[in-house]
């Protein structure tokens, strides 16, 4: 048996003492490792949230430069930026997940995404009512009315206004 298996890794930098190996199985190591994680996420769950409260407060400054540039109409300005201000924590969820997705699928929901607003904006000229009707139209079928779904595709939305994929940007 090697006597470096029983011994914690990194001991040479920290008096640690050694640990026995108990030779867990690969499924028992994800269940501590899981835990640990878990752990970790419950012991800054406080810190990180006030801490995204407090960044929701002042929206990214190139984000609030494009809704200028993009709504000239200053009630229009205020709506998009109290959505945003809103949906703040919902569209970093969003950010996620869509970067979490294979890169084929990331393809097809932002040349989708595109291609819809294109679809919306060259039929009304207008990007508020264009964004409306995004909300709506990525809102599964029969769920509408639920408040969770509406939100989450609003935020799904305004995720692609944020990352420029929809909307104008300055050049």
């Amino acid at each position: 048996m090697d006597d470096k298996s029983n011994v914690q890794k990194g001991k040479d930098l920290v008096n640690i003492q050694p640990t026995i190996n108990i030779n867990a199985s690969p499924e028992e190591d994800m269940g501590i490792i899981s835990e640990i994680i878990e752990n970790a996420i419950e012991k800054h769950k406080e810190i990180i949230t006030s801490d995204l409260l407090s960044k929701k407060a002042e929206l990214d400054l190139e984000l609030l430069e494009k809704i200028d540039f993009n709504f000239q109409n200053e009630k229009d300005k205020k709506y998009v930026t109290q959505l945003f201000e809103d949906f703040f924590e919902e569209i970093h969820i969003m950010d996620s997940l869509i970067e979490s997705q294979e890169s084929f699928n990331q393809y097809i929901l932002f040349k989708g995404v595109k291609a819809e607003y294109n679809k919306f904006y060259n039929a009304n000229k207008n990007l508020l009512l264009s964004l409306e009707q995004l909300f709506n139209y990525y809102c599964p079928l029969g769920k509408e009315k639920d408040p969770k779904y509406a939100n989450y595709s609003k935020a799904f939305v305004l995720f692609f206004f944020d990352d420029c994929t929809i909307g104008e940007t300055k050049k």
